[in-house]
Protein backbone atom coordinates (compact mmCIF):
# COMPACT_ATOMS: atom_id res chain seq x y z
CA UNK A 1 0.00 0.00 0.00
CA UNK A 2 1.31 3.36 -1.36
CA UNK A 3 0.27 6.72 0.80
CA UNK A 4 0.41 10.08 -0.95
CA UNK A 5 1.62 12.58 1.61
CA UNK A 6 1.62 15.66 -1.02
CA UNK A 7 0.19 18.58 0.65
CA UNK A 8 -2.65 20.25 -0.85
CA UNK A 9 -4.01 23.63 0.06
CA UNK A 10 -7.27 21.90 1.44
CA UNK A 11 -5.07 19.58 4.17
CA UNK A 12 -3.07 22.57 4.88
CA UNK A 13 -6.38 24.65 5.38
CA UNK A 14 -7.59 21.73 7.61
CA UNK A 15 -5.20 21.33 9.63
CA UNK A 16 -4.80 25.19 10.59
CA UNK A 17 -8.56 24.65 11.49
CA UNK A 18 -7.10 22.11 13.57
CA UNK A 19 -4.75 23.84 14.98
CA UNK A 20 -6.67 26.43 15.92
CA UNK A 21 -9.70 24.38 17.03
CA UNK A 22 -7.06 23.03 19.50
CA UNK A 23 -5.56 26.29 20.62
CA UNK A 24 -9.13 27.97 21.24
CA UNK A 25 -9.96 24.90 23.19
CA UNK A 26 -7.00 25.23 25.48
CA UNK A 27 -7.02 28.91 25.76
CA UNK A 28 -10.80 28.02 27.31
CA UNK A 29 -9.22 25.45 29.10
CA UNK A 30 -6.67 27.50 30.84
CA UNK A 31 -8.92 30.65 30.90
CA UNK A 32 -11.48 28.67 32.89
CA UNK A 33 -8.85 27.08 35.38
CA UNK A 34 -7.11 30.44 36.07
CA UNK A 35 -10.60 32.04 36.89
CA UNK A 36 -11.72 29.10 39.04
CA UNK A 37 -8.39 29.69 41.28
CA UNK A 38 -9.41 33.29 41.25
CA UNK A 39 -12.23 32.15 42.22
CA UNK A 40 -11.18 29.53 45.07
CA UNK A 41 -8.23 32.09 46.35
CA UNK A 42 -10.76 34.67 46.62
CA UNK A 43 -13.31 32.49 48.39
CA UNK A 44 -10.27 31.61 50.73
CA UNK A 45 -9.38 35.12 51.07
CA UNK A 46 -12.85 35.90 52.30
CA UNK A 47 -12.79 32.93 54.59
CA UNK A 48 -9.72 34.33 56.29
CA UNK A 49 -11.24 37.81 56.28
CA UNK A 50 -13.95 36.48 58.27
CA UNK A 51 -12.41 34.19 60.35
CA UNK A 52 -10.41 37.41 61.71
CA UNK A 53 -13.11 39.12 62.22
CA UNK A 54 -14.82 37.16 64.11
CA UNK A 55 -11.60 36.44 65.86
CA UNK A 56 -11.36 39.96 66.86
CA UNK A 57 -15.09 40.09 68.20
CA UNK A 58 -15.35 37.42 70.48
CA UNK A 59 -11.53 38.64 71.88
CA UNK A 60 -12.95 41.92 72.41
CA UNK A 61 -16.20 40.55 74.22
CA UNK A 62 -13.99 38.54 76.46
CA UNK A 63 -11.87 41.05 77.13
CA UNK A 64 -14.77 43.45 78.23
CA UNK A 65 -16.63 40.02 80.07
CA UNK A 66 -13.35 39.87 81.72
CA UNK A 67 -13.18 43.31 82.92
CA UNK A 68 -17.07 43.37 83.64
CA UNK A 69 -15.98 40.38 86.28
CA UNK A 70 -13.33 42.24 87.70
CA UNK A 71 -16.06 45.47 88.70
CA UNK A 72 -18.01 43.43 89.95
CA UNK A 73 -16.51 40.96 91.94
CA UNK A 74 -12.88 42.03 92.66
CA UNK A 75 -12.87 45.64 92.28
CA UNK A 76 -13.77 46.35 95.74
CA UNK A 77 -12.54 42.93 97.37
CA UNK A 78 -10.34 44.54 99.87
CA UNK A 79 -12.77 44.67 102.08
CA UNK A 80 -13.75 41.22 101.96
CA UNK A 81 -9.66 40.16 102.26
CA UNK A 82 -9.19 42.19 105.39
CA UNK A 83 -12.02 40.42 106.78
CA UNK A 84 -10.89 38.05 110.03
CA UNK A 85 -13.34 35.47 109.00
CA UNK A 86 -12.39 33.30 111.88
CA UNK A 87 -13.15 35.56 114.74
CA UNK A 88 -15.49 38.07 113.12
CA UNK A 89 -19.54 38.73 114.25
CA UNK A 90 -22.01 37.09 112.06
CA UNK A 91 -23.11 40.14 111.13
CA UNK A 92 -20.08 41.56 109.81
CA UNK A 93 -20.14 38.51 106.90
CA UNK A 94 -21.07 39.06 103.92
CA UNK A 95 -25.13 38.57 103.38
CA UNK A 96 -25.34 39.31 99.69
CA UNK A 97 -23.39 38.81 96.09
CA UNK A 98 -22.16 41.92 94.30
CA UNK A 99 -24.36 44.23 92.52
CA UNK A 100 -24.89 42.21 89.51
CA UNK A 101 -24.44 38.62 88.26
CA UNK A 102 -22.04 38.51 85.86
CA UNK A 103 -22.68 35.21 83.07
CA UNK A 104 -20.12 33.57 80.71
CA UNK A 105 -22.25 34.13 77.88
CA UNK A 106 -19.21 34.55 75.34
CA UNK A 107 -16.77 32.26 76.52
CA UNK A 108 -19.69 29.68 76.19
CA UNK A 109 -20.00 30.60 72.91
CA UNK A 110 -17.20 31.36 71.40
CA UNK A 111 -14.61 27.89 71.49
CA UNK A 112 -13.96 27.80 68.15
CA UNK A 113 -12.66 31.54 67.33
CA UNK A 114 -10.79 31.55 71.50
CA UNK A 115 -8.94 28.00 70.12
CA UNK A 116 -7.87 29.73 67.02
CA UNK A 117 -6.22 32.73 69.26
CA UNK A 118 -2.77 32.79 69.99
CA UNK A 119 -1.92 29.46 72.50
CA UNK A 120 -0.44 31.70 75.36
CA UNK A 121 -3.48 33.39 75.70
CA UNK A 122 -5.95 30.86 74.69
CA UNK A 123 -4.48 29.29 78.12
CA UNK A 124 -4.79 32.41 80.20
CA UNK A 125 -8.82 32.22 79.20
CA UNK A 126 -9.54 28.79 79.85
CA UNK A 127 -7.69 29.58 83.56
CA UNK A 128 -9.70 32.81 84.26
CA UNK A 129 -12.81 31.16 83.56
CA UNK A 130 -11.78 28.26 85.39
CA UNK A 131 -10.86 30.36 88.46
CA UNK A 132 -14.00 32.71 88.22
CA UNK A 133 -16.68 30.05 88.15
CA UNK A 134 -14.89 28.63 91.06
CA UNK A 135 -15.30 31.50 92.76
CA UNK A 136 -19.24 32.44 91.41
CA UNK A 137 -20.10 28.86 93.13
CA UNK A 138 -18.31 29.25 96.20
CA UNK A 139 -20.35 32.27 96.40
CA UNK A 140 -23.40 30.78 95.65
CA UNK A 141 -22.67 28.29 98.33
CA UNK A 142 -21.42 30.38 100.60
CA UNK A 143 -24.65 32.20 100.78
CA UNK A 144 -26.93 29.57 100.52
CA UNK A 145 -25.67 28.57 104.13
CA UNK A 146 -25.84 32.14 105.33
CA UNK A 147 -29.59 32.25 104.91
CA UNK A 148 -29.81 29.01 106.76
CA UNK A 149 -27.57 30.47 109.30
CA UNK A 150 -30.08 33.46 109.31
CA UNK A 151 -33.16 31.18 109.54
CA UNK A 152 -32.52 28.70 111.32
CA UNK A 153 -31.06 32.05 114.44
CA UNK A 154 -33.90 33.79 114.14
CA UNK A 155 -36.69 30.24 113.61
CA UNK A 156 -39.07 30.66 117.23
CA UNK A 157 -38.70 27.25 117.57
CA UNK A 158 -34.95 27.45 118.82
CA UNK A 159 -32.94 25.61 115.74
CA UNK A 160 -29.94 27.65 117.34
CA UNK A 161 -27.54 23.79 116.76
CA UNK A 162 -28.21 24.39 112.81
CA UNK A 163 -27.60 27.98 112.31
CA UNK A 164 -24.35 27.41 114.61
CA UNK A 165 -23.68 24.47 111.68
CA UNK A 166 -24.27 26.56 109.05
CA UNK A 167 -22.40 29.68 109.82
CA UNK A 168 -20.00 27.35 110.40
CA UNK A 169 -19.35 26.14 106.89
CA UNK A 170 -20.29 29.81 105.42
CA UNK A 171 -17.20 30.93 107.17
CA UNK A 172 -15.19 27.96 105.84
CA UNK A 173 -16.73 28.99 102.35
CA UNK A 174 -15.51 32.33 102.72
CA UNK A 175 -12.29 31.69 103.72
CA UNK A 176 -12.11 29.66 100.67
CA UNK A 177 -12.93 32.32 98.30
CA UNK A 178 -10.71 34.81 100.40
CA UNK A 179 -7.68 32.69 99.17
CA UNK A 180 -8.67 32.19 95.63
CA UNK A 181 -9.26 36.00 94.94
CA UNK A 182 -5.91 37.86 94.58
CA UNK A 183 -4.80 34.78 92.42
CA UNK A 184 -7.90 35.46 89.95
CA UNK A 185 -7.32 39.68 90.30
CA UNK A 186 -3.65 39.07 89.34
CA UNK A 187 -4.89 36.57 86.45
CA UNK A 188 -7.89 39.06 85.49
CA UNK A 189 -5.08 41.60 84.84
CA UNK A 190 -2.92 39.47 82.76
CA UNK A 191 -5.46 38.15 80.84
CA UNK A 192 -7.22 41.68 79.64
CA UNK A 193 -3.25 43.23 79.48
CA UNK A 194 -2.38 40.19 77.03
CA UNK A 195 -5.94 40.66 74.69
CA UNK A 196 -4.92 44.53 74.72
CA UNK A 197 -1.52 44.09 73.95
CA UNK A 198 -1.62 41.20 71.04
CA UNK A 199 -3.45 43.60 68.85
CA UNK A 200 -6.49 41.20 68.58
CA UNK A 201 -8.93 44.10 70.11
CA UNK A 202 -8.08 47.30 69.27
CA UNK A 203 -8.60 48.47 72.54
CA UNK A 204 -5.73 50.36 74.77
CA UNK A 205 -5.39 48.76 77.99
CA UNK A 206 -5.90 51.98 79.57
CA UNK A 207 -8.61 52.78 82.92
CA UNK A 208 -11.89 53.64 83.28
CA UNK A 209 -12.27 51.70 79.77
CA UNK A 210 -10.48 49.00 80.93
CA UNK A 211 -11.37 48.99 84.95
CA UNK A 212 -8.59 46.47 86.06
CA UNK A 213 -5.83 48.36 84.08
CA UNK A 214 -6.29 50.81 87.21
CA UNK A 215 -4.60 48.21 89.43
CA UNK A 216 -0.57 48.00 89.69
CA UNK A 217 0.67 44.87 88.71
CA UNK A 218 3.84 44.08 87.08
CA UNK A 219 2.68 42.03 83.80
CA UNK A 220 6.25 40.91 83.48
CA UNK A 221 5.56 39.51 87.10
CA UNK A 222 2.91 37.88 86.35
CA UNK A 223 3.93 35.92 83.05
CA UNK A 224 6.23 34.52 85.37
CA UNK A 225 3.71 33.27 87.24
CA UNK A 226 0.92 32.28 84.92
CA UNK A 227 2.33 31.41 81.30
Amino acid sequence: MHFNWTVTGDGLATLAAGIIAFCAVWWQVRSSACNLQKQLDEEKRTREEEGERRKRVVATAILFEVDNFYEYYLRESDTLLSLDVKNCKFTDLLFSRPASKVDMAVYCNGGAEIASLDQRIARLIVAFYGAAGSVISSFSVYLDYMRNAHLSGSDPSGRRGDAEASERVARLYLRQIQKGLPKLKKLTYLLCYELCKANVTNVAFAAPAIAVASESFDPEELRKEFV
